[in-house]
């Protein structure tokens, strides 16, 4: 009997640099009975695989172990969760890069599998393993995916890796000068000199990016689409002027916030005022946010439209807003038109680390996806600090509003997990009580807003992610916010 050591497997062996000479020897050396052919795998052979992989062996033998995964026909659910944890946990970096490169090969059309592979790879240094993750999940123009590629943009420890980051940023999401020099801001050299050349290179460039939905995957290749929208690309923007609120200190070393409107007659730029204001004092008077004061900056654009309000073109209400703010059926709302918030945003001289788009339109509605959206109708305040949420430190929802069963790999919200064992839970550290709030901090199942099963949550109801109207954020959560507000700075 012949080992067929060919293609894939000989990509993944030579990615095993650590244990290349030994791996090949034992490999080369091995006796008839390690069977690497589909037909070999069953029940019985699988469980030994597993336990191959899973115990306290040599690199040697569990890259046999993979070998043998690599092409097998037994069930994809059983070797998929065996790849993921072992990505996931295992403490040879050789083999979480094998086990990564497994699963990639074995679920090539896998958004989900693609967007795992992202969330724990961000520690590896090998391009040849991420890089390929990076160009699998950049076809799907979505928030989760260019939050994910800009994760690894800003806190990859390798230089290659940052570097296909920030390029698919470009290519695929038409990223702009302001975001390169934010980023170049937030970079050591030598990869901050690079930033610099690229920003002067792309310098004049004119960036529509155009709309970033939510993936919302439920399952693969599900995504928002046929949205209906109102034609906004000869929409008007008037700018009447800026304030600055808070002001700590330079935006080199603060977290700044850049709130504009949008669907506010030059009439009505008093009434955004006094909207933005109720903004900040609700949002600095949540935990992190308030005892962290002193670390942003709080700026606002007073952005005139001709007409009031925003567009519901569910029900054919189409206006001349400045922005492009949307309803996309029920309370989501879009932005068509983030080329001008971006560059309103820029009016205030500064690389704003978050920019908030307070819509004036009586409907309720609210969206935490790239900049936060909301109405500035009576719950201007709670939805308002919970979309921020969403956006600022990638919050997900916490409520629940149908039974679905969650059925995806983990999350890539830090407020969410598959998991219930508490060795493997995000929030293993803050299990028992929130000190602040008293809450149980546990795992209780639902959230994501669709999926009453298969997904738990880290309190029952105590968090402005579950409730809006709730006072704080949970413990979890403001380890989250905390955690961007360190970044950003």
């Amino acid at each position: 009997m012949k080992l067929r050591i060919k293609g894939k497997k000989i990509e993944l062996l030579m990615l095993l640099k650590g244990a290349s000479k030994v791996v090949l020897f034992v490999i080369l050396t091995a006796i008839p009975s390690i069977a690497f052919s589909s037909s070999r795998v069953n029940d019985e052979r699988f469980l030994g695989l597993k336990n191959t992989l899973l115990s306290d062996n040599s690199d040697a033998l569990k890259v046999i172990a993979l070998l043998a995964l690599q092409e097998s026909d037994y069930d994809s659910n059983s070797i998929n969760t065996l790849l993921m944890s072992l990505v996931s946990n295992e403490r040879s970096p050789e083999i979480r890069k094998g086990a990564a490169i497994i699963l990639r090969n074995r679920n090539s059309g896998s958004f989900a599998v693609a967007m795992f592979l992202m969330e724990h790879l961000v520690r590896e240094q090998d391009l040849s393993v991420t890089g390929s993750i990076i160009r699998t999940v950049a076809k799907y123009n979505c928030f989760e995916v260019y939050r994910a590629i800009r994760g690894l943009a800003y806190s990859s420890n390798s230089i290659d890796v940052k570097r296909e980051a920030v390029y698919t940023l470009i290519d695929m999401f038409n990223m702009g000068v302001d975001e390169i020099r934010n980023l170049a801001d937030h970079s050591v050299e030598p990869f901050r000199s690079e930033l610099i050349s690229l920003e002067k290179m792309f310098m004049g460039r004119k960036i529509d990016r155009g709309i970033i939905t939510d993936c919302q995957v439920v399952s693969d290749n599900q995504t928002i689409t046929n949205l209906q929208t109102c034609d906004n690309t000869e929409a008007d923007m008037e700018i009447a002027g800026t304030h600055t609120y808070v002001r700590n200190g330079s935006p080199m070393n603060k977290v700044d916030i850049v709130v504009v409107g949008d669907g506010y007659t030059i009439g009505e730029i008093p009434r955004f005022r006094e909207d933005v204001v109720d903004l900040k004092n609700a949002l600095f008077d949540h935990e992190p946010f308030k005892s962290r004061f002193n670390e942003f900056n709080f700026h606002c654009v007073d952005v005139v439209s001709v007409e009031s309000g925003v567009d519901r073109p569910l029900e054919n209400i189409c206006r001349n807003n400045a922005l492009g703010v949307f309803y996309n059926g029920g309370t989501q709302m879009l932005i068509s038109r983030k080329d001008h918030v971006r560059q309103a945003a820029r009016r205030i001289g500064v690389n704003a680390d978050l920019i908030v788009v307070i819509a004036n339109d009586s409907k309720t509605g609210g969206t935490g996806f790239l900049y936060p959206v909301f109405n500035n109708g009576s719950n201007l305040k709670n939805t308002g600090v919970h979309e921020i949420g969403h956006s600022f430190a990638v919050l997900g929802d916490e409520y629940v509003q149908n039974s679905l069963t969650y059925e995806g790999f983990e999350p890539v919200w830090p407020n969410l997990t598959v998991h219930t064992d508490p060795s493997r839970s995000k929030w293993k550290d803050l299990l028992g009580t929130d000190p602040f709030t008293g809450a149980t901090v546990d795992f209780f199942e639902g959230g994501a807003g669709e999926f009453k099963y298969g997904i738990w949550r880290p309190t029952k109801n105590e968090c402005k992610m579950n409730v809006s109207g709730y006072s704080h954020f949970c413990i979890v959560c403001r380890r989250a916010i905390n955690r961007m507000i360190d970044l950003r700075k």
